[in-house]
C-alpha cells in the first residue's frame, strides 16, 4: 500500500498545489486534494476527518492565501490530535506566527519562484517517512507469520501427543 498524504491547502493556490502534488506522486506517495473527491450530500467536515484519518501524514501549503484559512489551520489541529505527522510547507510572505502549533517544529520553506530546495527536502522527508511505514509493515508481517507458525506448531503438537 502507497503511503498516502493529505494536502491541505487554498484553493486559491491551485497551480503550486498541482505542481506540488505532482512531484509526490512522482515517488508513488499518494496525494489526496480534498477537490479531487466530490461526494454530494456527504458533510465536508466528515469528508475532511475520514481523509485525515485514513492518510499517513498531512502537509499544509501556508501561503499568504492560506495563512488566514480557518479549515488549512483546523486540519493542522485534527491531525495533530489524531497523532499524524503534520508538516507545513511555508512560502514567502508569510510569519512563522501564523504556523502556531507548528512553529516549534521544522517546517519546510518554499519558494515558488525558485522551488528546487524546497522541494528536495519536502521529497527527501516524504520518502523517509514512506520508507519507514514500509520497514514497519515489514517486521509486522514477519511477527505475524511467526505467530501463525507457533500456531501451527502448538496444534500440530497438541493433536500429536493426544
Amino acid at each position: 500500500m502507497a503511503y498516502k498524504v493529505f494536502l491541505s491547502h487554498s484553493a486559491r493556490d491551485a497551480a503550486l498545489v498541482a505542481g506540488i502534488k505532482a512531484q509526490i506522486e512522482v515517488l508513488g506517495i499518494a496525494v489526496y486534494l480534498f477537490e479531487e473527491h466530490a461526494e454530494p450530500g456527504r458533510s465536508i467536515t466528515s469528508k475532511i476527518q475520514d481523509a485525515i484519518r485514513t492518510h499517513d501524514a498531512l502537509l499544509a501549503l501556508v501561503t499568504p492565501s492560506s495563512s488566514t484559512s480557518g479549515y488549512v489551520h483546523q486540519e493542522i489541529g485534527y491531525a495533530l490530535g489524531q497523532g499524524k505527522p503534520a508538516v507545513a510547507i511555508v512560502t514567502p510572505g508569510v510569519d512563522s506566527t501564523v504556523l502556531a502549533m507548528l512553529n516549534d517544529s521544522e517546517y519546510v520553506r518554499l519558494d515558488p519562484a525558485s522551488p528546487l530546495i524546497g522541494m528536495s527536502i519536502l521529497l527527501a522527508f516524504l520518502q523517509r517517512q514512506a520508507a519507514a511505514r514500509r520497514q514497519k509493515e515489514q517486521e509486522e508481517l514477519l511477527l505475524a507469520m511467526a505467530v501463525i507458525a507457533l500456531l501451527l506448531i502448538a496444534a500440530y503438537s497438541s493433536s500429536t501427543t493426544g
